[in-house]
């Protein structure tokens, strides 16, 4: 069992949007466009240049939303915050506490700072050398505070504050001294003092609570005009969600506005806007002309996380799946910014190396060129998807359907007690071909969908994957109740099946890939098993770290005996290049889950998924976390650095250097954790790595707590370092 490896570039890589392609190390978005991450923090520097937050990476706009530029930070992570105080200098912070900073437009990103794990959701900067971050100080959940401040453009921070019982939300300053931090008590709590907020006059050196009598929680402050905003969600009838000052926060004021708010705009007394918090893509706006006293609603539906007005008719609104917004006629229409095919991909098959089809939610759309342009065949809900040539093809969901022609004409094969939802089609030529519900039911035909056979005998329960190697061998992974996974197998084409269970695979059996008749492979909740005797025998090869709950590996497909890929979660994927025997962890550019993939050849791939993405890689999905150097010089020595932290709980980072080796050679690296026996329990690294200084970090969370040893070794060179675990 290999733990997820983890590194972090310090040079990020530049790479600007085209007219239809936007790619960051092979990778490139097809769908939806420009990208399909969720946005948040939109800022607008000056009436024309904006910028915006997703994943891994700053969208920018230099007309006022028109047209949007994607530049990845070179780290995979959940960025949270982000802050430019012109049009040049911005920072970035994450909640695995990495700081970045640009000073040529979101260009190029450095890390300034790395706070380790630490889980920051705010940071605001004053200038290039005074800044501040919020983090939570509940490792797992979102509670808690710690205020940071640094007086030196981020290399080194002070702490204001360490409060487990309230938690910051938002800062704000009015000056380069006079700043505000809002947020809550972490319990509610029917009292006065529910609503927290804390004002410095010397730039945070000091700060004083404010007396309110408020009960709600702040999400957001904004100052105009000397004025300060508070705003937030309602904790019961008739207490306001947006509150504000004009004295310094010596009295507050309601502003008569009954709504649990996401975000606010203040141009002026005439042109106050304000959106209502109503599902996680959907706000509505709302709009005073008298400073707040009376609200109107604008319009039914702005899509948009944050927005922004710049002028009385322009405002711009960014939110999930990518989506921009803009209005030039102060809100009463939006118009989308950018296109999306379907809001959920379930499926992808490719025919050659041009030629693929994808279905999904709401659509069934083709590509020509390599995915450079996906179109639209018809309009309706499908789950899976088999073509057999570049002509003849079978999907379907609630229905069956199949094309003879490309997808130029769609007939309805849809038979009398057909499965409810298709979970599996898998057609072995034009003629004999293969469809499973998801409960206890399949059938088989041999004549192109004309006359379908019910199949029997292979269990009840619960099921999502088929696969016949011929006519004569085939597999059905099931759940069934009380006894738990398994696989019916059948060597005579469906008449007979015999059962074998195989409770450690977990609940449900995802998707199967067989290379031969002998050696196949399938995929369950965080787990990959490998059969090497017709399925006589399954063994693991692959068990991830992470919550089983959330790592479900969907899809699985080998180009050749050597090389397989898989889906995985957050927009990660899992390679193999030895058959199996070892996976890694690879990086995309999205943490949408992946629900299905499939690779032209050994480099080509695509990947489709949750928010309607379409992913595809060029390079096999680049390099494996965790083997990217963490600086470009070579190092003199051969050495293993003390883990930080340590003592951990329970993740921790080790840093080693790799010198030129004396054969002039790249060596095998491996770094190995042993427990106080003597015992091998885990490798992080077993790689062929180049020179350089390289940092990974290794999940310990299936371990108990103890001293363990962590071994560096490459040839005839070893050296180690005691690590210790409390839990």
């Amino acid at each position: 069992m290999a733990p997820l490896l983890k590194s972090f570039l310090l040079t990020s890589l530049i790479y600007l949007i085209s007219a239809s392609t936007y790619s960051q190390n092979g990778w490139i978005w097809q769908n939806p466009l420009p990208q399909g991450n969720d946005m948040s923090n939109l800022q607008f520097v000056n009436s024309t240049t904006a910028y915006a937050l997703c994943f891994n990476s700053v969208m920018k706009s230099t007309n006022a939303g028109n047209n949007w530029s994607i530049y990845y930070t070179g780290h995979s992570q959940n960025n949270t915050s982000l802050h430019f105080i012109n049009e040049t200098t911005g920072f970035v912070v994450s909640d695995t506490g990495i700081v970045l900073k640009t000073v040529n437009g979101g260009l190029n990103w450095s890390v300034i700072s790395n706070m380790h794990q630490k889980k920051f959701h705010k940071t605001y900067f004053l200038n290039s050398e005074t800044g501040y971050m919020i983090r939570h100080n509940d490792t797992y959940g979102n509670h808690g505070t710690g205020l940071y401040r640094t007086s030196n453009g981020g290399v080194s921070w002070s702490v204001l504050m360490e409060d487990s019982t309230i938690s910051i939300n938002d800062i704000k300053f009015a000056d380069m001294q006079t700043g505000y931090f809002g947020g809550h008590l972490n319990h509610f709590s029917n009292s006065s003092n529910y609503l927290k907020i804390f004002k410095t006059t010397n730039s945070g050196i000091t700060f004083d609570s404010l007396h309110t009598s408020f009960r709600f929680p702040i999400i957001g402050i904004e100052i105009k005009n000397n004025v300060i905003f508070i705003y937030g969600g309602r904790s019961f009838p008739g207490m306001y969600g947006l509150h504000y000052s004009t004295n310094g926060g010596l009295n507050w004021l309601q502003s008569y506005i009954q709504k649990s708010l996401k975000d606010i705009s203040y141009l002026d007394a005439n042109n106050f806007y304000a959106t209502e918090y109503i599902t996680s893509n959907s706000v509505l706006l709302y709009k005073s002309t008298n400073n707040g006293i009376n609200w109107n609603s604008v319009n039914g539906d702005m899509k948009g996380y944050d927005f922004e007005f710049v002028n009385n008719s322009t405002g711009v609104s960014v939110g999930t799946m990518g989506q921009i917004h803009k209005t030039t006629n102060s809100g009463s229409n939006w118009l989308k910014q950018t296109s999306t095919l379907a809001e959920y991909m379930f499926g992808v098959d490719f025919v050659n190396e041009t030629t693929g089809y994808a279905c999904g939610q709401y659509n069934l759309i083709k590509t020509t060129n390599g995915g450079i342009n996906w179109n639209a065949l018809v309009t309706s809900d499908f789950d899976v998807i088999d073509f057999v040539d570049a002509n003849t093809g079978y999907f379907g969901g609630s229905g069956l359907f199949k094309t003879t022609n490309g997808g130029a004409t769609i007939t309805d094969i849809t038979f009398e007690n057909m499965p409810g939802k298709l979970t599996e089609i898998q057609f072995l030529d034009a003629n004999t071909g293969y469809i499973l519900g998801k409960y206890n039911t399949a059938w088989k035909t041999t004549n192109g969908g004309v006359n379908w056979s019910i199949i029997t005998g292979y269990g009840g329960g619960t099921h999502y994957c088929l696969n016949f190697c011929n006519e004569n061998l085939g597999f059905i992974g099931l759940y069934i109740f009380n006894i738990g996974s398994g696989i019916s197998k059948t060597t005579n084409g469906g008449l007979n099946w015999s059962f074998m269970p195989i409770p450690e695979a977990g609940d449900y059996i995802w998707d199967f890939y067989f290379l031969n008749s002998n050696t196949g492979f399938f995929t369950t909740d965080g787990k990959i098993f490998k059969t090497t005797n017709s399925g006589i025998n399954w063994f693991s090869v692959y068990e991830t770290n992470y919550l089983i709950s959330y790592a479900s590996i969907y899809s699985i497909q080998f180009v050749n005996d050597n090389t397989g890929y898989a889906t995985f979660a957050w927009g990660k994927m899992v390679k193999t290049t030895d058959a199996g025997s070892t996976w890694a962890v690879h990086n995309s550019i999205t943490d949408n889950w992946f629900t299905d993939l499939f690779f032209t050849d050994v480099n080509t791939g695509y990947f489709v998924g949750s928010n309607g993405v379409i992913l595809k890689t060029t390079n096999g999905g680049g390099s494996p976390i965790g083997i990217e150097p963490v600086s470009s010089s070579i190092p003199e020595s051969f050495e293993l650095f003390q883990n930080y932290p340590n003592p951990f709980n329970p993740v921790t980072t080790i840093r080693f250097t790799i010198p030129n080796s004396t054969s002039g050679r790249n060596e095998l690296i491996t770094l190995k954790i042993f427990d106080i026996l003597g015992k091998e329990i885990s490798v992080p690294v077993s790689e062929i790595l180049t020179p350089g200084e390289y940092e990974v970090s290794w999940d310990a969370s299936g371990y108990p707590s103890g001293v363990y040893f962590c071994v560096l070794s490459s040839g005839s060179r070893s050296t180690s370092l005691k690590i210790m675990l409390i839990k």
